[in-house]
């Protein structure tokens, strides 16, 4: 789930654009998180993101903060999800 240190990030993104939220989204497949930047100036905040790839989940913890993307979506039971307003 999302941590402290992304939230605090997409805090200061809006900030900075001066976009508002508008939806939260969970990101699955993410890669190294390229869907959610068209998305944050969108007003989008992302609440729970996975990869499969180990280096890729690097990447998107060190791109975001936070914590490491879920490894393989098939082992997150869905109530670990939380709510939401868009899949990617």
């Amino acid at each position: 789930h999302i941590n402290e240190a992304r939230h605090q990030k997409q805090q200061e993104f809006r900030k900075e654009t001066k976009v508002e939220a508008v939806f939260k989204y969970c990101e699955l497949f993410a890669g190294i998180g390229g869907f959610g930047l068209g998305l944050q100036p969108l007003g989008g905040v992302c609440v729970f993101a996975s990869e499969l790839e180990p280096e890729a989940r690097q990447v998107y913890k060190t791109n975001f903060g936070g914590e490491t993307p879920a490894g393989n979506i098939m082992d997150v039971p869905t109530s670990d999800f939380p709510p939401f307003d868009l899949l990617t």
